[in-house]
């Protein structure tokens, strides 16, 4: 791995520690935004958010502090993000960090499982409140919406 990534995943380990500490007192706002990268969580700059860098500090985490929980405060996480941070960006962010723990699931490159097909169908459920489609305003947002649609169908 190249520096530069080790930077974005060393920051993602340290906001997931906090996340899972927190999870195990019962607020997963943290880890919320580091899934969808919201508020000081985004990990990346001008590339948007690196969910590869999240999931790999996630394992890490996970192997390094099992006590911490990190599947389930992940799970909550998602869930909470589903609810706190509604905008497209957000959405998105969560739904590639999904799908990419789906692919590294199937391929067992995962040392934990999460209910992906439960979750990515909270994400369509999420797509289509009316909230989120008054904000979906433009064709990109239309498209990857179906994307997102047409994936669900495959899984």
């Amino acid at each position: 791995m190249n520096y530069k990534y080790n930077i974005l995943k060393n920051k993602a380990y340290d906001i997931a520690e906090r996340a899972c500490i927190k999870h195990l007192d019962g607020n997963d706002v943290i880890m919320a935004s580091l899934v969808c990268g919201a508020n000081n969580s985004k990990i990346g700059e001008e590339d948007g958010h690196n969910y590869y860098a999240v999931l790999d500090a996630l394992y890490d985490l996970y192997k390094n502090q099992p006590e911490y929980k990190v599947d389930e405060a992940l799970i909550a996480g998602i869930k909470k993000s589903l609810i706190a941070f509604l905008e497209p960006e957000y959405v998105k962010n969560t739904t590639h960090l999904i799908v990419e723990q789906a692919k590294r699931q199937k391929d067992n490159k995962s040392p934990f499982k999460i209910p992906y097909v439960d979750l990515l169908s909270e994400v369509n459920n999420a797509i289509h409140t009316d909230e989120l489609s008054d904000m979906l305003n433009n064709q990109r947002d239309v498209e990857w919406i179906n994307r997102v649609n047409d994936a669900f169908k495959k899984i």
